[in-house]
């Protein structure tokens, strides 16, 4: 990892850029982690299909990653997208939370690197079944501690309709749900 100063604005402006999770950053190896998931079309995956050693990606810093709060409870909902921020949660989550995950993605495909962890209680959802109604299934089999904190992102309109059921249907305050839509269907990459 080469550190330079920050270019001017005007320049950064002018790149492609899109927002990823950091997995992991090791200061005194400089070695940085990004997962990427690839799709049909986006500017990552042109970049990654086309990459060899010694090509040049430019890291600007963070702009919205956040630390979720400490709290006993934690749900986190993700399509596949979400994986790589999903496994940051499961290796970041303090062993005194109980973390709930429900991921929509095939595991067959995309779970054999995915983490685990003693505090978190992971489940794959189907995503070519119905993902929504397998999710509101498993939720009121299995109703949701006082106090949780709910952690929702991938495809933007599925993301929306997660966060109105668990507060309408699970009664989880608006305030206690972080959400984020990545990307939306039919639509170029937007996040």
């Amino acid at each position: 990892m080469h550190e330079t100063n920050n270019p001017p604005l005007s320049e950064v402006c002018a790149w492609q850029a899109r927002e990823y999770t950091v997995r992991h950053l090791c200061q005194r190896e400089k070695l940085l982690t990004v997962d990427f998931v690839l799709h049909a079309r986006g500017i990552a995956e042109s970049w990654l299909r086309s990459a060899v050693v010694g090509d040049h990606l430019g890291i600007i810093g963070t702009r919205m990653s956040r630390e979720l709060p400490e709290q006993p409870h934690i749900l986190a909902i993700g399509d596949a997208t979400a994986l790589p921020a999903l496994a940051r949660l499961v290796n970041s989550t303090p062993e005194s939370s109980c973390l709930r995950i429900f991921l929509l993605a095939d595991q067959e495909s995309l779970g054999r690197s995915f983490p685990s962890s003693n505090n978190a209680d992971i489940t794959w959802v189907d995503p070519l079944r119905d993902p929504i109604s397998q999710l509101m299934q498993l939720l009121d089999d299995s109703p949701l501690q006082h106090g949780t904190w709910a952690w929702i992102a991938g495809e933007a309109s599925q993301v929306g309709m997660i966060r109105r059921l668990l507060v309408d249907d699970h009664f989880l305050e608006k305030e206690r749900i972080h959400f984020t839509g990545y990307w939306k269907l039919n639509t170029p990459a937007i996040h």
